[in-house]
């Protein structure tokens, strides 16, 4: 089992911070803060760690926009 490494994204002028491991050519994206939420992807040929901040960006829109 890989480790989980930290990753971080900057949206209107918040900090948010969640984790990612990469298994099975497969990265997973979690984020704990306002009711939490997780997101999976095929890694393919692409960065890891650029991966994880486009997955959490979407992770963190989708919590959100469902509270408004």
């Amino acid at each position: 089992m890989s480790s989980w490494n930290t990753v971080e994204i900057d949206k209107d002028g918040k900090t948010y911070a969640g984790k990612y491991r990469v298994e099975g050519g497969i990265i997973t994206v979690t984020y704990d803060a306002e009711g939490g939420g997780d997101k999976s992807a095929n890694v393919g040929g692409s960065d890891p760690a650029r991966l994880a901040r486009e997955l959490l960006l979407e992770v963190v829109t989708e919590l959100r926009n469902n509270r408004t």
